[in-house]
């Protein structure tokens, strides 16, 4: 990939969705995030029919159009996000937050993740299958044996080791039964 400098940053000549880093630059305008060339954005209005997403130290940037749920395809851990997203009830990557002020512009924050008040069902986002919210829980007590409370859904705790804190690994938490974060 051909790439100049200007004002000693180097410009690039990657379309959106093509793949950057270090040795490869975006083209005058976009920004490298997630490893690939994207729009900046400040609201879901500047992204054409995607979400503006947290590119983390890139600043807020449009999510491409592959990435977008398609077809059921989506996430079911963490470990299936982009950089510091979150796997939402809805089964979408999101951005992660505490508040509306860690969101893009006009979004809230709903159980630990970024969403548009127009995605909403009855405060929340709705479950995977487009239904209300799934069992809602503030403690893991409030959940059924082995189950977690994560951003407010009583869920299994991982699928793999990346979903865990630093230093646990992703082990049943009995035979046949839902993983958990554990020490090794």
């Amino acid at each position: 990939m051909l790439a100049t400098f200007a004002c000693g940053k180097v410009v690039g000549t990657g379309e959106v969705g093509a793949a950057c880093g270090p040795a490869t630059a975006c083209k005058n305008g976009l920004t490298c995030a997630f490893e690939r060339c994207r729009t900046p954005c400040t609201t879901r209005a500047d992204c054409s029919g995607t979400r503006c997403v947290n590119g983390e130290s890139s600043g807020y940037v449009c999510q491409l159009e592959d990435e977008k749920l398609q077809q059921g395809v989506a996430c079911t851990r963490i470990s299936d996000c982009a950089g510091g997203q979150v796997c939402a009830s809805d089964a979408i990557c999101r951005d992660r937050c505490t508040t509306a002020n860690d969101c893009a512009t006009g979004s809230v924050c709903t159980d630990g993740a970024c969403a548009k008040a127009v995605e909403l069902v009855d405060g929340g986002l709705p479950s995977e299958d487009g239904g209300p919210p799934a069992t809602r829980c503030i403690q893991t007590r409030d959940c059924a044996q082995d189950l977690v409370c994560l951003g407010g859904e009583c869920k299994e705790e991982c699928v793999r080791n990346i979903d865990c804190p630093k230093g646990h690994v992703c082990e049943p938490a009995r035979p046949d039964g839902p993983r958990r974060c554990a020490l090794p």
